[in-house]
C-alpha cells in the first residue's frame, strides 16, 4: 500500500515526465545521434547513417525520394525489368490476336454453311449476331492476354523494386527494440512487486503523459501512413506504419511508473537499459530506426492543449514544426486549416450547412450552437404553440447565396428543426434540435420532454 507521502510524491514525478511530452525544445542532432548509435550499439547492430528530419512530414517526403532515386537510378533492375514486360506484352497481343482469328476461322464459315439452306431474311439475323461476336472476341484477347501479362510482371517488378529499396533501408528494427528494451524492462520491475499496488499506482499515472503525447504521435503516424500503406505493399515484410516507427512517447506513461518504482520503492532493475530509456526520451523525437538507416524527427516548436489536456488552439495552430508544417485541432479533434486559422468566435453559422465532411460538420455545431444558428440563418416557420415556435433551417436558401463560392452540388442533408422556446417572464430564449420527422411545435414539445424524462 502506497503511504500519503508517497502519493504525493508520485505526482512530482508525474509532472517531470509531463514535461519532456510537452517539450517543444529543439533536438541537438550530436547528442540525439550519440544516443541512436548507443541504442544500436545495445543490439550488437553497425552504427546506421543517421537523418535527421524537422518534421514527419519532412520524413516522409525523404524516404519518397529515396525510394524513387535508389529505383530509378541506382538499381539495373528497373531497366532489365521493363524488357520482359514490354516484350511478353507484344506476344501476349499477338498470340490472342491469333487465336482470335482461328476461332473466327474455324466457327463462322462452318455455320454460314449450315445456314445457306435458308432464306435470306431468315438467315441474316443470325449471321450478323455471328460476326459481330466473333469479331469482339478476336479483337478483345489480344488485349485481355496482353493486361494480363502486364498485371503478373508488374508483380514481379515490385518484388524486385521492394527488394532494391531494401538493400537501401535495410530491415526494420523497431519492433525488436520494443520488445527487448521497453517491453522486457517493464515486465520485470512489475513482477516483482504486488498486484494491489501496482493498481494504484497505475490510477495516480494512467492519463499522465500518456494522453498528451498519443495525440501528437497519432498524427505523426497518419502523416506517414498516406505513403508507406499505399507505396510500400510488401516492403519490410508485412510491418504496418506503426511499428516502423519507436513508440516511445507510448512508453512515457510507463517511464513516470518506472521512475517512481526505482526512486521510491528500490525496484531493481538493468540501469543501464533504464538510463538509455531516459537519453532517448530527453534527446530524441520520432525515431524510425532501420538496419542500415536511421531517420529521426525533431519534436514541434509549438504544442497547445486545452484544460482537458486535448490538443487545442483557437485560430492557431495547435502542432507546428520548424519547417512550417503545422495541424489545426479543436479539442482534440482535427479541423481544416481553413477553419483553424480564424478563430471559432468568428466561424460562420452558414458553415454547418454548406461543409460537406460530416465530421467537420458536427464540429462547427456544436462550437456555433443552434441559439446562434436560428437567429442568422434563414428558417422557415413550420408551427406556433403558445411560447414555442418550430422551425426549420432553409438550406436551400444558403446553397443558392453561397453558389458562387461552393460550386459543388447541394448536400443531400436531413432537415435540420429547430424548437425555439422564449420565457414570457425573462424573454430568454432557448433553441434545441428535433428529429426531422416531427411536424408540429407540441409534437416537439412531447419529445424534448421525454428526452429529459429519459436523462
Amino acid at each position: 500500500m502506497l503511504t500519503d507521502e508517497q502519493r504525493l510524491r508520485i505526482l512530482s514525478y508525474s509532472s517531470h515526465w509531463q514535461q519532456v511530452a510537452r517539450s517543444t525544445t529543439r533536438v541537438e542532432q550530436i547528442e540525439a545521434i550519440a544516443v541512436v548509435r548507443h541504442l544500436y550499439q545495445r543490439f550488437g547492430l553497425p552504427s546506421p547513417q543517421v537523418i535527421v528530419m524537422p518534421s514527419p512530414e519532412a520524413a516522409k517526403v525523404w524516404m519518397m525520394s529515396q525510394m524513387r532515386s535508389t529505383w530509378l537510378r541506382r538499381s539495373p533492375w528497373r531497366w532489365l525489368s521493363l524488357l520482359p514486360i514490354l516484350s511478353l506484352s507484344c506476344v501476349a497481343f499477338y498470340i490472342g490476336f491469333f487465336v482470335g482469328v482461328v476461332l473466327f476461322k474455324l466457327i463462322f464459315p462452318p455455320v454460314i454453311k449450315w445456314l445457306k439452306p435458308l432464306p435470306d431474311w431468315l438467315t441474316f439475323i443470325p449471321e450478323y449476331i455471328l460476326a459481330v461476336t466473333l469479331i469482339c472476341i478476336m479483337l478483345s484477347l489480344p488485349f485481355y492476354a496482353m493486361g494480363k501479362s502486364i498485371q503478373w510482371l508488374m508483380r514481379v517488378r515490385a518484388v524486385l523494386k521492394n527488394i532494391s529499396v531494401r538493400r537501401r533501408f535495410g530491415e526494420a528494427i523497431a519492433p525488436k527494440i520494443t520488445q527487448d528494451l521497453f517491453d522486457s524492462l517493464i515486465a520485470k520491475v512489475r513482477s516483482s512487486l504486488d498486484e494491489t499496488l501496482l493498481t494504484q499506482v497505475d490510477d495516480l499515472l494512467l492519463e499522465s503523459p500518456k494522453q498528451v503525447y498519443n495525440q501528437v504521435w497519432d498524427k505523426a503516424n497518419r502523416v506517414l501512413c498516406q505513403y508507406w500503406n499505399r507505396q510500400t505493399e510488401g516492403f519490410f515484410s508485412t510491418l504496418q506504419v506503426e511499428q516502423m516507427l519507436l513508440p516511445l512517447p507510448t512508453y512515457l506513461q510507463f517511464c513516470s511508473q518506472l521512475d517512481f518504482y526505482l526512486d521510491e520503492l528500490g525496484c531493481k532493475t538493468n540501469q543501464q537499459d533504464w538510463q538509455l530509456i531516459c537519453q532517448i526520451a530527453r534527446h530524441c523525437g520520432w525515431i524510425i530506426p532501420m538496419k542500415k538507416i536511421c531517420i529521426l524527427c525533431d519534436r514541434p516548436v509549438q504544442l497547445k492543449f486545452d484544460e482537458q489536456g486535448q490538443l487545442h488552439s483557437d485560430g492557431t495552430a495547435a502542432i507546428e514544426w520548424s519547417d512550417g508544417e503545422r495541424y489545426f485541432f479543436h479539442h482534440g479533434l482535427e479541423i481544416y486549416e481553413f477553419y483553424g486559422r480564424i478563430p471559432s468566435s468568428e466561424w460562420k453559422p452558414e458553415w454547418t450547412i454548406t461543409e460537406r465532411n460530416e465530421e467537420m460538420r458536427r464540429i462547427l455545431t456544436r462550437k456555433i450552437g443552434y441559439r446562434r444558428m436560428c437567429e442568422e440563418l434563414p428558417t422557415i416557420q413550420i408551427d406556433e404553440w403558445y411560447e414555442y415556435t418550430l422551425l426549420e433551417i432553409d438550406s436551400e436558401t444558403i446553397f443558392l447565396s453561397n453558389s458562387g463560392i461552393n460550386a459543388l452540388p447541394p448536400i443531400d442533408l436531413e432537415p435540420i428543426m429547430l424548437l425555439k422556446m422564449t420565457c414570457p417572464c425573462t424573454g430568454q430564449v432557448d433553441v434545441m434540435r428535433v428529429p426531422s420527422y416531427i411536424e408540429s411545435a407540441i409534437e416537439a414539445v412531447t419529445w424534448v420532454e421525454r428526452a429529459e424524462e429519459q436523462l
